[in-house]
């Protein structure tokens, strides 16, 4: 998944992928079994936007 991130230019190449991984997965974990809420396109993007503009 992240190489061909990376080789679309959306993904740095050194970019630690194990730990991005985590931080999403985490994030998911978070909402679904602790907030009781859905995962959903737009929290989606509004945890993706949270990455990109940090």
């Amino acid at each position: 998944m992240f190489q061909r991130g990376v080789r679309r230019g959306e993904v740095l190449r050194d970019a630690d992928h194990e730990a991005i991984f985590a931080a999403v997965a985490g994030a998911m974990y978070f909402r679904v079994l602790v907030m009781g809420q859905p995962v959903d396109e737009r929290w989606i993007n509004r945890v993706v936007d949270a990455f990109e503009l940090g």
